[in-house]
């Protein structure tokens, strides 16, 4: 139920979930066969992460109602050896903060309260005079009220076994100093929907849980949500299992076995409340969903309130808001993308995200700690943004051309299948590092720089003919957040082979383009930059963008080639070059560089620059979740 799920998961979230491409690429990828190659990606990366003990439980993809993937993995309990079936039911942790919201929006849309109401008008007894008389309804929802966690309260861990009521998480954190003033900064907060959830009580009469009951889940016909005691819960109830983390600050490697892990009951209050706890279904979660895209809960404008982005925590990405009680993603123009909110506890995880604009629903849950979620998840939204095809798009019935071309990045042994720039042509490195590991490609580059005649690091395949490529990167300095160290970019590249290499070198025969992602000519301002070199004459442009990671497309059709971009939105154009002198097998990877202002003197001649171990202040690390090449049938 902590915040450091939403923070973590928001690393490399940026903005994410489904979007409309309006590309070169939809003419060259049948549409049937793009979701075959989706789905067996996604296939196999849930594979993987099962094959070595990470990740059990469910995933469903809908859209529109219908289904567009759906699976259910691993075990429920390893001691009766249960498998995880469709109705299996997973604790929400916090996801069901959305049910809490919903209850008090329709509370407010029948007039029984203001969002800007204080607690004391309905709590006057709270202990906590500041709390009672200066935190607001709206402040609750947002995390802006400055209270904490309960189970930081003194009194928790006696009390953990004997919650059964909202009352009883109230009595532990009724006298729980604030951790800041209202209304002055986001701190996440599970109290802040416990007062909400007595407050929901004292309005409609009637406990939390039968509110929750009448008003939420049976309108939605979510048969398969409750808050059962823990002594209450039955065989169709995932066990959770936890090695000791809810989810460390990085990644697992996810190529070696998971750890050891045991039964979570020993973390867990004796029931789950407004703050978390519930158990549902990923098919009850897109219920849920599907109840509140088509006005089934609140009004639209009630729906559109909740939705609406209105507080931001400072440690997660730029792209990632808060509005009342939902999470969201938003575009770099400040739109949302989509909606929805997770959760996390020691041995089980959740998340359930939604586009409003298309009716693509996601929800994911396991009973293993979250770290495998994350994957899963992003895996999912890759699959649902494949881009869209022309409905003239041809059809063929064979699968795709190369699906070899591609790389998840979840094994380092693929890392053989990429050739470096400098190893074939005979130059002397200019990599500080490039591995893969906890399921991304990591570049290092040191002081270099892809202009003109001048080279950097780049990891290529060859390839033929038409292809749509398609990565997500995120770039940051080593250490921090934005590179420090000017011109520290990385992204897709392709470039025209060179006969002979460094041995027969001559100056003005460069030929390449690429689109980059990360800092250039102004400190601490992202950018997107897309090049073309035609015979070492480079042409430049750069774009502004928001901080986190990007999606890039670069796709090839004859001589044209287009760049696009997106951080959760639609993926936008930002050039389209014809290059008719590039031939047909062509060099395709990544590429990253950095420092250009430290060479000098170097900038004006490019082999001793190529030729030469510069010793500059280079400051970026490249990460690389995926790189899906894809080509139109023959």
């Amino acid at each position: 139920m902590d915040s450091s799920f939403d923070r973590m998961r928001g690393a490399f979230r940026g903005a994410w979930l489904v979007c409309s491409v309006v590309s070169v690429a939809s003419a060259l990828i049948p549409a049937f066969t793009q979701a075959q190659e989706g789905e067996r990606r996604l296939d196999a990366s849930i594979d993987s992460l099962a094959a070595k003990g990470w990740f059990s439980g469910q995933l469903l993809i809908t859209r529109a109602r219908a289904t567009l993937y759906s699976r259910t993995e691993g075990l429920a309990d390893r001691g009766s050896g249960t498998p995880v079936r469709d109705d299996t039911r997973f604790n929400l942790a916090s996801l069901n903060k959305t049910f809490t919201a919903v209850a008090i929006a329709q509370l407010a849309e029948q007039g029984k309260l203001s969002l800007d109401d204080r607690v004391g008008r309905f709590l006057p007894r709270w202990a906590n005079a500041t709390v009672r008389d200066s935190v607001t309804i709206r402040q609750l929802l947002t995390h802006t009220a400055g209270m904490g966690q309960y189970w930081s309260s003194a009194g928790w861990n006696a009390a953990r076994e004997r919650i059964r009521s909202v009352n009883d998480y109230a009595a532990v954190l009724a006298s729980e100093p604030l951790l800041s003033s209202p209304g002055t900064r986001f701190e996440y907060s599970n109290s802040g929907f416990i007062v909400l959830g007595a407050i929901i009580e004292a309005v409609s009469g009637t406990s939390y849980y039968a509110y929750v009951q009448r008003h939420i889940l049976d309108r939605a016909g979510m048969t398969n949500t409750s808050f059962p005691a823990i002594d209450e819960v039955g065989g169709d109830v995932a066990v959770g299992y936890t090695s000791g983390v809810s989810g460390p600050p990085r990644a697992p490697d996810f190529t070696q076995s998971a750890p050891a892990s045991l039964p979570n009951t020993v973390t867990l209050p004796g029931r789950g409340g407004p703050a978390g706890g519930g158990y549902s279904t990923a098919q009850d979660l897109v219920k849920f969903g599907e109840a509140l895209l088509n006005d089934r809960l609140v009004s639209r404008a009630w729906r559109d309130s909740l939705w609406t982005p209105r507080s931001k925590d400072p440690r997660a990405p730029a792209s990632i808001r808060y509005g009342l009680g939902f999470s969201m993603t938003v575009d770099s123009a400040g739109r949302v993308i989509d909606v929805g909110h997770n959760g996390g506890t020691p041995g089980g995880g959740s998340e359930l995200v939604i586009d409003p604009r298309n009716g693509t629903i996601i929800a994911a849950l396991t009973n293993q700690d979250v770290p495998a979620l994350f994957r899963v998840m992003a895996r999912a939204r890759a699959f649902t943004r494949a881009p869209v095809v022309a409905a003239n798009a041809p059809v063929a019935p064979s699968a795709p051309k190369a699906p070899a071309l591609s790389d998840e990045f979840d094994n380092p042994a693929t890392l053989a299948n990429w050739q470096r720039f400098d190893v074939v042509e005979g130059w002397p490195t200019k990599t500080k590092r490039v591995e893969i590991r906890d399921g991304f490609l990591l570049l290092e580059p040191a002081t270099s720089g892809w202009y003109a005649d001048f080279q950097a690091p780049f990891l290529f395949k060859d390839v033929t003919g038409d292809f749509t490529a398609h990565t997500r990167v995120r770039v940051t300095g080593i250490g921090h957040e934005i590179p420090q160290a000017l011109w520290s970019l990385a992204g897709l590249m392709v470039r025209a082979p060179r006969v002979g290499g460094m041995k027969a070198w001559t100056p003005n025969t460069e030929n390449w383009l690429f689109i980059t992602t990360g800092i250039a000519a102004r400190a601490g301002q992202p950018v997107i930059e897309t090049k073309t070199t035609v015979n070492s004459q480079s042409t430049l442009r750069l774009h502004d963008i928001a901080p986190g990671p990007v999606e890039l497309l670069l796709t090839r059709r004859g001589a044209k080639f287009e760049l696009a971009y997106s951080q959760g939105g639609e993926f936008r154009t930002l050039a389209t070059f014809d290059r008719p002198d590039l031939p047909a097998t062509i060099q395709l990877g990544v590429n990253a560089y950095t420092d250009w202002e430290s060479t000098g003197a170097l900038q004006n001649d490019p082999k001793r620059f190529n030729t030469t171990a510069l010793t500059g202040a280079p400051d970026v690390l490249a990460a690389f979740e995926y790189l899906h090449i894809q080509q139109p049938q023959r």
